[in-house]
């Protein structure tokens, strides 16, 4: 019986299988994380009427969010604005439980990833680059004024449609620290990246080493069948 040399698809394949637990952070794809609202009507100037909270240095508003995915974060945002010449922070924080409040007076070390910036004087859907790695887990994310380095203010719409399964809370640091917040449709967004779990990377390097070992095999019976018989 002929002998064939093993075929360089299936070398790549093996090797395929071996790394995948290494190559698993470099095989994601983009997705949108978390949306607390719709996206409503936008261009409310900043100190006229806008349908929202304010974001002040003694007043942040968040909202909580689950993932059931490790997740590389990339922008927050929500629709947003503000006085272009000051600045305003969005923070993410871990929680101890889906419905926990922030567990820090206002902030301590649960606090993952922090970023200030200067927001529009018109609303907007604004976007603000903030990267972090987060596991499997409970989370908040939060807008405000008055701390890392933030000196300014702004506001957060409230005119989207709620999404099921939201909820918010907010900093009052005249009166009583963390609470609940009664009202709805405030808009934040987080984005990023859904990370694989090593594993399915094996098993879809599995599946590749099956799908090419099958395609060798049929190779190979051809190769028999024509051969002359002597």
């Amino acid at each position: 019986m002929a002998k064939y040399p093993f075929p360089k698809v299936m070398y790549a394949a093996t090797l395929l299988l071996a790394l995948s637990p290494l190559v698993a952070p470099l095989s994601a794809y983009a997705d949108l994380i978390y949306e607390s609202a719709t996206l409503g009507p936008t261009g409310f100037t900043f100190g006229g009427f806008t349908p929202g909270a304010g974001l002040f240095p003694d007043q942040f508003i968040g909202s909580r969010f689950h993932l059931d995915d490790v997740v590389r974060v990339d922008a927050i945002g929500g629709h947003i604005n503000g006085d272009p010449n000051g600045s305003l922070f969005g923070a993410i924080v871990s929680l101890s439980a889906p419905s926990a409040l922030p567990s820090g007076h206002p902030f301590d070390n649960s606090t993952l990833a922090a970023v200030t910036f200067a927001p529009p004087l018109l609303s907007t859907d604004v976007r603000v680059p903030l990267s972090v790695v987060l596991a499997l887990g409970d989370y908040a994310l939060i807008f405000g004024g008055g701390e890392f380095g933030a000196f300014g203010a702004g506001a957060i719409l409230n005119n989207g449609l709620h999404l099921p399964g939201r909820s918010f809370f907010f900093w009052d640091g005249g009166v009583e620290g963390w609470r609940d917040l009664g009202f709805d449709n405030f808009r934040f967004v987080v984005t990023g990246t859904v990370i694989p779990e090593p594993a399915s990377l094996t098993l879809l390097g599995l599946a590749a080493l099956g799908l090419f070992g099958r395609a060798w095999c049929r190779h190979v019976k051809l190769r028999e069948s024509s051969r002359p018989t002597s």
